[in-house]
Protein backbone atom coordinates (compact mmCIF):
# COMPACT_ATOMS: atom_id res chain seq x y z
CA UNK A 1 0.00 0.00 0.00
CA UNK A 2 2.81 2.38 0.92
CA UNK A 3 4.58 1.68 -2.38
CA UNK A 4 1.37 2.45 -4.29
CA UNK A 5 0.98 5.76 -2.42
CA UNK A 6 4.61 6.71 -3.11
CA UNK A 7 4.24 5.83 -6.81
CA UNK A 8 1.06 7.91 -7.05
CA UNK A 9 2.76 10.87 -5.35
CA UNK A 10 5.75 10.57 -7.69
CA UNK A 11 3.52 10.51 -10.78
CA UNK A 12 1.54 13.51 -9.53
CA UNK A 13 4.76 15.39 -8.80
CA UNK A 14 6.14 14.67 -12.28
CA UNK A 15 2.88 15.79 -13.89
CA UNK A 16 2.98 19.05 -11.90
CA UNK A 17 6.60 19.66 -12.87
CA UNK A 18 5.85 18.98 -16.54
CA UNK A 19 2.88 21.37 -16.42
CA UNK A 20 5.04 24.08 -14.81
CA UNK A 21 7.74 23.59 -17.47
CA UNK A 22 5.20 23.89 -20.29
CA UNK A 23 3.68 26.98 -18.67
CA UNK A 24 7.09 28.64 -18.33
CA UNK A 25 7.90 27.89 -21.99
CA UNK A 26 4.56 29.40 -23.07
CA UNK A 27 5.25 32.52 -20.97
CA UNK A 28 8.71 32.91 -22.51
CA UNK A 29 7.28 32.52 -26.01
CA UNK A 30 4.61 35.16 -25.29
CA UNK A 31 7.25 37.51 -23.83
CA UNK A 32 9.49 37.15 -26.91
CA UNK A 33 6.51 37.74 -29.22
CA UNK A 34 5.71 40.92 -27.30
CA UNK A 35 9.33 42.05 -27.53
CA UNK A 36 9.35 41.48 -31.29
CA UNK A 37 6.07 43.35 -31.73
CA UNK A 38 7.41 46.29 -29.72
CA UNK A 39 10.60 46.28 -31.84
CA UNK A 40 8.59 46.33 -35.07
CA UNK A 41 6.58 49.32 -33.80
CA UNK A 42 9.76 51.08 -32.67
CA UNK A 43 11.35 50.54 -36.10
CA UNK A 44 8.39 52.24 -37.76
CA UNK A 45 8.87 55.32 -35.58
CA UNK A 46 12.71 55.21 -35.53
CA UNK A 47 13.77 53.40 -38.71
CA UNK A 48 17.46 54.25 -38.34
CA UNK A 49 18.34 52.18 -35.31
CA UNK A 50 20.07 48.94 -34.34
CA UNK A 51 18.73 46.69 -31.58
CA UNK A 52 20.88 44.57 -29.26
CA UNK A 53 19.97 41.55 -27.17
CA UNK A 54 22.56 40.59 -24.60
CA UNK A 55 24.62 42.20 -21.85
CA UNK A 56 24.79 45.77 -23.16
CA UNK A 57 24.26 49.16 -21.52
CA UNK A 58 22.41 50.59 -24.56
CA UNK A 59 20.08 48.04 -26.20
CA UNK A 60 19.13 50.46 -29.01
CA UNK A 61 21.64 52.64 -30.80
CA UNK A 62 21.31 55.02 -33.72
CA UNK A 63 22.40 53.73 -37.11
CA UNK A 64 24.68 55.91 -39.22
CA UNK A 65 26.23 55.48 -42.65
CA UNK A 66 29.24 53.15 -42.50
CA UNK A 67 28.48 51.80 -38.99
CA UNK A 68 30.23 48.48 -38.51
CA UNK A 69 29.35 45.64 -36.20
CA UNK A 70 32.43 46.20 -34.05
CA UNK A 71 31.71 49.93 -33.73
CA UNK A 72 28.09 49.18 -32.82
CA UNK A 73 29.10 46.68 -30.11
CA UNK A 74 31.33 49.35 -28.57
CA UNK A 75 28.54 51.97 -28.77
CA UNK A 76 26.07 49.54 -27.20
CA UNK A 77 28.46 49.10 -24.27
CA UNK A 78 29.03 45.34 -24.17
CA UNK A 79 29.42 44.60 -20.46
CA UNK A 80 30.21 40.92 -19.97
CA UNK A 81 33.77 39.88 -19.11
CA UNK A 82 35.77 38.79 -22.13
CA UNK A 83 34.62 38.79 -25.73
CA UNK A 84 31.18 37.54 -26.77
CA UNK A 85 31.19 33.85 -27.70
CA UNK A 86 28.23 34.27 -30.05
CA UNK A 87 27.50 37.25 -32.28
CA UNK A 88 24.47 37.01 -34.56
CA UNK A 89 23.17 39.72 -36.89
CA UNK A 90 19.52 39.32 -37.85
CA UNK A 91 18.50 41.18 -40.99
CA UNK A 92 14.92 40.40 -41.97
CA UNK A 93 14.77 36.63 -42.27
CA UNK A 94 18.53 36.30 -42.76
CA UNK A 95 20.98 35.47 -40.01
CA UNK A 96 24.79 35.89 -40.01
CA UNK A 97 27.04 34.49 -37.29
CA UNK A 98 30.37 35.95 -36.28
CA UNK A 99 33.04 35.29 -33.70
CA UNK A 100 34.86 38.02 -31.85
CA UNK A 101 38.09 36.72 -33.39
CA UNK A 102 36.70 37.25 -36.92
CA UNK A 103 35.90 40.87 -36.11
CA UNK A 104 39.25 41.47 -34.44
CA UNK A 105 41.04 39.96 -37.45
CA UNK A 106 39.46 42.51 -39.81
CA UNK A 107 36.33 40.60 -40.78
CA UNK A 108 34.05 43.42 -39.67
CA UNK A 109 30.54 43.74 -41.10
CA UNK A 110 28.64 46.87 -42.13
CA UNK A 111 25.25 47.18 -40.45
CA UNK A 112 22.03 48.44 -41.98
CA UNK A 113 19.13 50.25 -40.32
CA UNK A 114 16.84 47.82 -38.49
CA UNK A 115 19.49 45.15 -37.91
CA UNK A 116 19.13 43.12 -34.71
CA UNK A 117 22.36 42.03 -33.02
CA UNK A 118 22.40 39.18 -30.51
CA UNK A 119 25.42 38.91 -28.19
CA UNK A 120 26.05 35.98 -25.85
CA UNK A 121 28.98 35.84 -23.42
Amino acid sequence: MLVACLALALIAGCASKEKATKQKAAQQKAFMAGQEQAWQQYKQIHPNSIRFDGPVANPIIAWSEGLTLMQAIVQAGYGAPGNPSVIIVMRGNEQRRFTAQQLLNGGDFELQPGDHVILRP
